[in-house]
């Protein structure tokens, strides 16, 4: 599983033990088969999480949605994403007067702010850093996300070896 791979733990020990890593899934889909509008959600999972409920909808992000005729300009697409979590990767949102509050029952609460994301649980609190692990794609996504040509088409494999 990611938790148990060396990288993790390396990433791990960089934020002082307190890591909520992220697998980011992106692909597209059609809406419907008579058109050629699509549909590219932008999900995001936490790994720290077990896998059956890391994968359970309750527990998934959805980190953006494009929604069109032509298939996303991903710098456009990802930008939001990839600013945010650069920022809590930091250790704080991008705007220190940013102050974001989420409160689920009673006894658990987050907080997004300056130092990172503060979860509160039981009166306990912990700020947390975060990061972007794995990215998981198809290969049209996969081309897509890296602005590369596709798969199937002249030089289209992202993967070189020189003689």
């Amino acid at each position: 599983d990611t938790v148990d791979g060396i990288r993790y733990k390396e990433v791990k020990a960089t934020t002082g033990g307190n890591l909520l890593s992220l697998i980011l899934n992106a692909d597209g889909a059609p809406v419907f088969q008579s058109s050629k509008f699509s549909i590219w959600p932008l999900m995001c999972v936490v790994a720290e999480l077990s896998p059956k409920a890391r994968h359970n909808v309750d527990n998934m992000i959805l980190a953006g949605v494009w929604c069109g005729r032509n298939k996303p300009i991903m710098s456009v697409f990802l930008k939001a994403f990839v600013e945010e979590v650069h920022q809590l990767s930091l250790g704080g949102m991008q705007h220190a007067s940013c102050w974001y509050s989420l409160h689920i029952w009673h006894t658990f609460s987050i907080h997004f702010q300056t130092s990172g994301v503060t979860i509160k649980l039981n009166n306990v609190e912990v700020t947390w850093k975060i990061r972007v692990l794995q990215v998981v794609a198809d290969l049209p996504a996969k081309a897509q996300l890296l602005n590369q040509i596709q798969f199937n088409g002249n030089y289209g494999c992202s993967v070189s070896i020189v003689a």
